[in-house]
């Protein structure tokens, strides 16, 4: 049963996901836990395909809109005897949102430029945590406090500071070498 709010069952959330970096023609089963558990399985083609790319709640979460590519379902076995029920759910998906479109239009649903497959970078807990916190939550007192240290002759001039990681919608990735050049 689908419906477009989340239903969790010991804790874990199913959810049908397009996420077109990963899998341009089709939906996926997307299933985690408060706990960071995740699994991301292909029903397309008529058998169960656990895929090997790790993502995060918030990561998938970003990444899709409810409605249109994330819908929320009611628990249903994961393991071999619930393929014909995921296929089936998986085929619907495809046909209801995805059969009219070329597969070059896929990316015209509505995915964020910056989506990507992740590696599940956010922290579960310490200072790392907390930078990821204020950066998405509260990046207005986390600025403050940064230029309330730094010579005042930089708040006259204007300054102020745009943060491009760790950002949620990114999957909290964190830029080194070429990558920190390029993001900046």
């Amino acid at each position: 049963m689908r419906s477009d709010t989340p239903y969790m069952a010991f804790g874990y959330e199913y959810l049908m996901v397009f996420l077109p970096e990963v899998c341009p023609s089709s939906f996926l089963l997307f299933v985690h836990n408060p706990a960071g558990s995740t699994k991301l399985r292909d029903y397309s083609s008529g058998r169960e395909r656990q895929l090997s790319i790790r993502l995060t709640a918030a990561g998938v979460i970003s990444q899709t809109e409810v409605g249109r590519t994330r819908f929320y379902y009611d628990p249903h076995r994961t393991d071999g005897t619930g393929v014909g029920y995921w296929n089936q759910v998986t085929a619907e998906l495809n046909r209801k949102y995805l059969s009219n479109r070329p597969a070059d239009q896929h990316a015209s649903l509505p995915v964020p430029p910056h989506a990507k497959p992740s590696t599940s970078n956010r922290a579960h807990r310490g200072s790392q945590r907390q930078l990821q916190d204020y950066v998405n939550e509260n990046p207005e007192v986390l600025n403050a406090a940064i230029l309330a240290v730094l010579p005042a002759r930089l708040t006259e001039l204007g300054a102020s500071i745009r943060w491009v990681s760790p950002l949620a919608r990114t999957d909290y990735q964190e830029y080194r070498d070429g990558e920190f050049l390029a993001a900046v």
